[in-house]
């Protein structure tokens, strides 16, 4: 069974069962853009994060909502922590740390990719929200964020 790399104080992960996947995100992260983030998607990609009602379809819409989030949070930092694939999906379990509501604030969770080929067909990204909620200030101001970033996939 090969053994997960981990390299923690760079986010960097590499085992060549999991693919090169973790890589282009890793990458993604460390210069976040709408592009980048909407880079490893396929054409009709669909992502779904924690509390969206319906997921955004299409890479075009991906950059519109990651462009979103950018904008609300531009000092977002995703790193990546550690990797898993089984069959043609795979896991990444990562940390987040943005200023949110004037608090440095860090979360961590994981996304589900199912691959097509070299590419994220589908996946949901699944995030600890207790820390996003807290630093703005409850449930209502988390919500009003999320529907800001979902409103620019409209």
């Amino acid at each position: 069974m090969p053994t997960l790399q981990v390299q923690l104080e760079t986010g960097a992960i590499s085992d060549p069962a999991v693919g090169a996947f973790p890589a282009r995100y890793t990458a993604a992260w460390a210069h976040p853009t709408a592009e980048r983030l909407a880079g490893f998607w396929t054409h009709d990609g669909e992502l779904t994060q924690v509390g969206m009602a319906t997921p955004i379809r299409g890479r075009d819409a991906i950059a519109a909502f990651q462009d979103g989030v950018l904008k609300l949070t531009p000092d977002l930092r995703v790193r990546p922590l550690a990797a898993a694939k089984n069959g043609e999906t795979l896991f990444i379990h990562y940390r987040c740390e943005a200023t949110l509501g004037g608090t440095p604030t860090a979360w961590e969770g994981f996304d589900r990719f199912e691959l097509d080929g070299t590419l994220a067909r589908r996946g949901p990204c699944i995030f600890d929200t207790a820390p996003i909620r807290e630093a703005l200030g409850g449930n209502s101001a988390h919500k009003r964020t999320s529907e800001r970033a979902a409103g620019a996939t409209k």
